[in-house]
């Protein structure tokens, strides 16, 4: 029977620096293709680990093509007022929509 690996903080805290550093990698790379592929692989690393990739970071990534969401490079952020207050961005690259909702300060 084979020994399972222990899921403690140790190994969480390694996952989170390495999802960390690939995100920085894919930030600075000029490659689009090379940047899908250091998120592509950080989501492999968070989802062993079993961590969630922080909502700073998640925003950013467009979850249809795994590109990295530059405003006004390849994708349109828009503030929306319709039914609700939302956030649309969408991506040049696959043209997938996101909308994030935003609470109104009281």
């Amino acid at each position: 029977m084979p020994r399972r690996r222990p899921r403690g903080t140790s190994v969480r805290r390694m996952a989170r620096a390495r999802v960390d550093r690939l995100w920085e990698m894919a930030c600075e790379c000029e490659d689009p293709t090379l940047a899908k592929r250091y998120i592509s692989i950080a989501r492999r690393v968070a989802q062993k680990a079993r961590i969630k990739i922080p909502r700073d970071i998640k925003r950013r990534i467009c979850k249809k093509c795994n590109s990295v969401l530059i405003p006004g490079k390849n994708c349109r952020v828009r503030m929306r007022t319709n039914r609700s207050s939302h956030i649309t961005v969408t991506c040049f690259t696959c043209g997938a929509i996101r909308r994030y909702y935003v609470r109104r300060q009281c």
